[in-house]
C-alpha cells in the first residue's frame, strides 16, 4: 500500500500494521457521531458542535498535506478551501472563520484578527438542506452539518485524485506525513 492510500484510507478499513494516519482516526471518529460516510441514511446530529469540529479537523489535515507543513495559518487554510476546493473568496473566509470559532472558543462566533467585524454561525442538522455554508446576513451563516458532512466526504476523494496526478503536491505530502501519523498499540 503506497504512503497516499495509507493516509486516504477508509475508516471501515483496517491499517496493515500499527501506524494510523491522523485523517483516518479523524474519518473513524466520524463515523461515530454521524454513521458511515457513504451512507445517506440522516440521523440527529447528537453532537453538533464535536462533529463540526472533527469535520474542521479533517479539512486541517488536507491543508497540512496540500501546504506540506506540519503548521498551518489563516491564509493557508483559506487558501487551501479556494484552491483545491474551488470556493468563492467569501465562502473560504466564513469556513475559515467557523474553523476559529469551533476550534478555539468551541462556539460559534470569531473575529478575524484585523476586523472590527464578528461571523456569527448557527447550526443546521436539516435533512432536506443540500448547502453546507449558507449567509443569512451579514456576516451570519448557516451551517448544515449534513451537507457539510457531504462536501467533506467528496472534497477528501476529490484531492486524493489531484494529489495522485500532481508531483508537486506529492513532494508535500511526503514532506509532511511523518508528522499526520501516530503509532497505536
Amino acid at each position: 500500500m503506497s504512503e497516499i492510500e495509507r493516509f486516504f484510507l477508509p475508516p471501515g478499513k483496517k491499517c496493515p500494521d500499527e501506524r494510523r494516519p491522523l485523517l483516518y482516526l479523524s474519518r473513524r471518529d466520524l463515523v461515530n457521531l454521524y454513521g458511515n460516510e457513504d451512507s445517506n441514511l440522516k440521523r440527529n446530529v447528537t453532537s453538533p458542535l464535536l462533529t463540526s469540529l472533527g469535520i474542521m479537523v479533517g479539512f486541517e489535515l488536507l491543508t497540512k498535506i496540500w501546504a506540506g507543513e506540519p503548521r498551518v495559518y489563516n491564509n493557508t487554510i483559506k487558501g487551501f478551501f479556494k484552491s483545491a476546493l474551488g470556493l468563492s473568496e467569501k465562502e473560504a473566509e466564513a469556513l475559515t472563520q467557523f474553523r476559529h470559532a469551533i476550534a478555539h472558543g468551541y462556539g460559534l462566533k470569531a473575529k478575524p484578527r484585523k476586523s472590527r467585524y464578528y461571523y456569527y454561525f448557527t447550526l443546521s442538522d436539516s435533512k432536506a438542506e443540500n448547502q453546507f455554508l449558507k449567509e443569512t446576513k451579514l456576516r451570519h451563516f448557516s451551517i448544515n452539518v449534513w451537507a457539510l458532512k457531504s462536501f467533506f466526504i467528496s472534497s477528501i476523494a476529490n484531492y486524493k485524485k489531484i494529489l495522485l496526478m500532481d508531483k508537486a503536491l506529492k513532494a508535500k505530502f511526503y514532506k509532511v506525513k511523518k508528522h499526520l501519523e501516530i503509532i497505536i498499540r
